[in-house]
């Protein structure tokens, strides 16, 4: 469908011209039948009543303004708003990587980036939804640019996991545990040496 032939309600909903006209003729056949009721009632407005003019009320008039104004939550919204939120997060855990682990006591601790990456794949699924819709057809490059954040913020989790420094000790200490398992007593007796040189 093309973009000539999308319309937006004020709800930002999207209907194909054939609905629009559908639409405009239901409003124009409630219109007739409003106007209609009136005039078989002889017409009992205020302004009928006491023969003045009414006088519009401007607090109604500006609430009516401001809710006809107000929209639903859009999908382009949540995918990028929630995307600049994780992105945000993941530059903060790779300039303090103090921030990478959550600790669960003892040893044991749970890497940061992993209940936190929910955020960007909460934030592709909005973005896919509203690129596939027809309905948020204008907003679709919004959601792109989302969803583009939310793959890049991903990516960074997994690379701060990956070069997390307490974990990258840890592999090493887990080889030389290794590496000493395997020696000899003679080899034992000159690593024991090259520590003591180290501390002497």
């Amino acid at each position: 469908m093309c973009p000539d032939h999308v319309h937006e309600s004020r709800s930002g909903k999207i209907y194909c011209s054939g609905c629009q006209e559908r639409r405009k003729a239901e409003r124009k056949g409630k219109h007739r039948k409003h106007h209609g009721d009136e005039a078989e009632a002889g017409g009992s407005s205020l302004e009928d009543l006491t023969g003045e003019p009414a006088v519009p009320d401007v607090e109604e008039e500006e609430e009516a303004r401001v809710l006809g104004k107000r929209e639903e939550i859009q999908p382009w919204q949540l995918c990028l708003y929630s995307a600049i939120v994780a992105l945000i997060i993941a530059i903060v855990l790779l300039v303090f990587p103090s921030f990478r682990r959550i600790p669960l006591g003892g040893t044991s601790y749970l890497p940061t980036p992993y209940p936190l990456i929910l955020i960007p794949l909460i934030s592709s699924f909005w973005g896919v939804y509203g690129i596939v819709n027809i309905e948020f057809y204008k907003n679709r490059h919004r959601c792109m640019a989302g969803l583009g954040m939310a793959v890049l913020s991903m990516v960074m989790f997994v690379y701060e996991v990956a070069s997390d420094p307490a974990t990258q000790q840890e592999m090493e200490s887990a080889e030389e545990q290794d590496r000493r398992k395997n020696m000899d007593e003679e080899q034992l007796d000159g690593w024991r040496d090259n520590v003591l040189d180290k501390y002497n």
